[in-house]
């Protein structure tokens, strides 16, 4: 049952990494800009998800939040931010991704980290 259960997580995790490499293949083939911000996105995501399955149990309505929310952040983020540098070398949009990881990052951390998430009992499984 055991080795059931790390096949399971181990293909969960491996689709996780394959979404992750295909969205940032899918920006730098369309936009050209190494989007760097694409894993705190992903961690905005997470979070958010997190939070909204504890505060209402609902994980369809986290899940669609999350997806909602991070969107709506990523729209925003490209036309304030990179939509004036796609004329300008590749070199500024990668610095300004940078930066938009870093203030991504740093929002998530400040605000969340301190408080300690659970998941209800009945979502953890333990092995026999």
């Amino acid at each position: 049952m055991l080795a059931v259960d790390i096949l399971i997580q181990g293909l969960i995790q491996g689709s996780i990494y394959a979404l992750i490499a295909l969205g940032l293949t899918l920006v730098y083939g369309l936009l050209r800009i190494l989007h760097v911000a694409h894993a705190s996105l992903f961690t905005l995501g997470g979070y958010l998800g997190v939070l909204v399955t504890n505060a209402t149990g609902s994980l369809f309505l986290a899940l669609v939040l999350a997806m909602l929310v991070v969107g709506f952040v990523g729209m925003a983020s490209y036309r304030i931010i990179y939509r004036p540098l796609l004329s300008r070398p590749p070199l500024i949009a990668l610095i300004a991704s940078i930066g938009v990881f870093h203030c991504v990052r740093r929002s998530v951390s400040s605000n969340l980290w301190p408080i300690q998430h659970l998941l209800p009992n009945n979502t953890i499984t333990k092995p026999d």
